[in-house]
């Protein structure tokens, strides 16, 4: 079990320093780069939502109404949300890998306390979050935000709580199937 858990150490130290150097590729694009990557996946989507919308009635009960007449403003405005998604998204992925690459060193020392592992992948994250940011000082184009720090602290947050899950999902199971091997040894003994 202790090899394992070094494998798991290993694997998802290597996970985590992957996902950091994706933000980090991400973050250092020029903003007209990065921006027109977005706006293709924002373009994409825009049939899609243009659908969706028109499912629905609008203006006094009339349905069939485009969003093709709101302009060019739309697809700033998906285009905007997307790029937001994307941050969250990315730090999801962070908290989640640095909560299992927690879970993994605190097996191996058999120490698991899981409000300190999520306290401490939090800080993590943020602190990524602000070194991200400040990075981007230094990108043409690119500037620092108090609301993407917050942005990606709370991706990072989704991601660890949505792993948390996971963890005391597997760590039960795991329990349970010790207990069951237990008592069939009991009732072999008999």
């Amino acid at each position: 079990m202790r090899l394992q858990n070094k494998k798991g150490i290993i694997i998802t130290l290597l996970i985590v320093i992957c996902i950091m150097m994706m933000i980090f590729y991400f973050s250092a694009k020029h903003v007209t780069e990065s921006d027109g990557m977005s706006r293709k996946i924002a373009g994409f989507l825009m049939p899609l939502i243009e659908w969706i919308y028109n499912l629905f009635p609008h203006d006094g009960g009339s349905s069939g109404s485009t969003l093709a007449a709101s302009g060019g403003g739309l697809l700033d405005e998906i285009n905007h949300y997307l790029r937001k998604l994307g941050h969250l998204t990315e730090f999801a992925m962070l908290g989640a890998a640095v909560l299992l690459h927690i879970d993994y060193i605190c097996q191996y020392v058999k120490k698991i306390n899981y409000k300190k592992n999520v306290a401490i992948t939090i800080l993590v994250v943020a602190l990524y979050a602000i070194s991200d940011e400040v990075h981007q000082i230094f990108v043409p184009g690119r500037g620092p935000g108090v609301r993407d720090v917050i942005i990606d602290s709370t991706g990072g947050i989704l991601g660890c709580l949505l792993m948390l899950l996971i963890i005391k999902k597997i760590a039960k199971k795991r329990r349970n199937e010790q207990a069951g091997e237990i008592e069939d040894n009991g009732n072999k003994q008999s």
